[in-house]
């Protein structure tokens, strides 16, 4: 997931980040058990999952020392295309609105690590 981040303000021992990320992913994906009818048995389908969307991040990095720093992210965003939206019977968005494939997408992530 690109991200192009801006730095509003001086940075120091927090630093905020703000920008756009695109969201392109492309893996193999088990949906949940579907039964054909009643009298076969239920079985997971493996599909190649596409989707492609763009959100906005916002990210916060602590320098908790010379070496050592933590930091959170969040991305907020829509998903413009999911290859899941394309077999309609089993279609489990937007099944209210016919012809609107938009889907919200959210992320979040923490990480630490050491600098060098």
């Amino acid at each position: 997931m690109p991200t192009i981040k801006f730095y509003p303000k001086k940075q120091g021992i927090v630093k905020y980040a703000v920008g756009p990320q695109f969201l392109i992913s492309y893996v193999d994906d088990y949906m949940p058990y579907y039964m054909l009818s009643s009298s076969q048995p239920m079985y997971p389908v493996r599909e190649l999952r596409r989707q492609f969307g763009f959100g906005l991040n916002n990210s916060l990095n602590f320098t908790i020392s010379k070496h050592l720093y933590a930091g959170m992210e969040a991305t907020l965003g829509i998903l413009y295309y999911d290859s899941f939206n394309d077999n309609t019977q089993y279609n489990n968005y937007n099944d209210d609105v016919v012809g609107i494939d938009l889907n919200q997408s959210f992320s979040a992530g923490f990480s630490i690590g050491c600098r060098f």
